[in-house]
């Protein structure tokens, strides 16, 4: 199926077998496309993506890939930058299983670049940065996240894995309070990345 973007080009939506509804549903719209407000139905076609992206980024991350990359080109269109963070957001999901990190950190940038004070993208590259080697990037991110959601003890938890990442043992108090705010956190608390402030006074049992 086709869309047609107020500049003229046209933007192929593939079929996925595995989610007929969400297909049916494109199908419709684009049907529908020369009836309805452009923008609208536009923001539509790519929220449509984005919830199908969703339900196969675990079983076809590069189906996933693709219903993004098609949604992305419609949003550019669209202007709601909030829907273009999110679609970035969950590419850089889909990347990581695909290419790894690194691949990941572009879309991720680009996320947090859409959406500066969204917490869950600032966590999840923290995530990523620990991972390729960028600690202080990593801590700068997560120290973000946590100030945009205090309650949130994953948050707190991403930083205690970057402070201690690099040695810092504020790693110990941080675990402590992710700990406190949830206390049924111990089996991350045992990832090896803690190896080296796990012998200090005060960190979690």
């Amino acid at each position: 199926m086709d869309v047609t973007l107020p500049d003229g080009t046209g933007v192929v939506v593939r079929a996925c077998d595995e989610e007929p509804e969400l297909t049916d549903t494109l199908a419709d719209l684009a049907k529908a496309y020369a009836l309805r407000s452009r923008p609208t139905t536009l923001a539509m076609v790519a929220e449509v993506l984005l919830t199908r992206a969703k339900a196969r980024l675990d079983r076809d991350p590069e189906g996933a890939v693709t219903d993004l990359d098609a949604a992305l080109e419609v949003a550019a269109h669209v202007g709601e930058p909030e829907l273009t963070a999110e679609l970035y957001g969950v590419r850089a999901q889909a990347v990581t299983v695909l290419k790894g990190d690194r691949a990941a950190l572009v879309d991720y940038d680009l996320a947090v670049e859409w959406s500066p004070s969204n917490a869950s993208y600032r966590n999840n590259r923290a995530v990523s940065r620990r991972q390729v080697g960028d600690l202080s990037g990593a801590v700068a991110d997560a120290r973000r996240a946590v100030g945009e959601r205090p309650d949130s003890w994953l948050y707190w938890l991403t930083l205690a894995e970057c402070l201690a990442a690099r040695g810092d043992l504020d790693a110990v108090a941080v675990a402590r309070h992710a700990h406190r705010i949830n206390p049924t956190i111990g089996r991350y608390l045992a990832d090896p990345v803690f190896d080296r402030v796990r012998g200090r006074d005060g960190f979690p049992a």
